[in-house]
């Protein structure tokens, strides 16, 4: 079953955010959510994730879907480093842990603190948690914050490789990144 997102608003303090969004989206595939800071992208991530609730609208078809999200921050827990990172949301399982910092070229980070990592390696930290999760939905909110043009591609390529058959949002304003890996395309403005 394909997520509608049936006349969706959302405001705050009187500013309208999204104003009558819908969209169907697929079941799987990368669909790129695409717009200038301010248009709306992260409260619509935010309401897929259901940490908002919109004023009025409906999305359905998330009832029973498993969602794997990268905020816009890292969330990254800093007494842990950055193998715990990954493997406190999958049970502790280091060995997968360890897998999926590997597909993101992080093996030597493994037992580094977030403080002691790049930005762009706190990125790929929180990405890889993401993959390691696993789901039905990959919500990804400007994944390649931090990291140059060759890394994020690279990034985006095992992204796709590992979450292949299901559906990734990416919401960015990176162009090249929509015009690289998107099935499908929505802006916002």
């Amino acid at each position: 079953m394909s997520i509608k997102i049936i006349n969706l608003n959302v405001s705050f303090d009187d500013k309208e955010v999204i104003k009558d969004l819908a969209l169907e989206l697929p079941d799987q595939g990368v669909v790129s959510i695409f717009g200038p800071s301010g248009a709306g992208k992260t409260t619509l991530f935010n309401c897929l994730a259901g940490l908002i609730t919109p004023d009025s609208g409906q999305i359905i078809g998330l009832e029973n879907k498993k969602l794997s999200m990268v905020f816009q921050e890292n969330r990254l827990l800093p007494w842990f480093s950055a193998l715990k990172n990954v493997a406190f949301v999958i049970n502790g399982d280091e060995e997968k842990a360890r897998r999926a910092l590997s597909w993101l070229e992080l093996s030597d980070a493994a037992d580094k603190l977030p403080d002691e990592l790049s930005g762009g390696m706190q990125r790929r930290v929180a990405v890889a948690r993401a993959l390691a999760y696993g789901g039905d939905v990959l919500l990804l909110d400007e994944p390649n914050a931090g990291l140059d043009e060759s890394l994020a591609e690279r990034m985006m390529s095992r992204i796709l490789e590992q979450w292949s058959g299901r559906l990734v949002m990416l919401i960015t304003h990176d162009s090249s990144l929509v015009e690289k890996f998107a099935d499908y395309r929505y802006d916002l403005s």
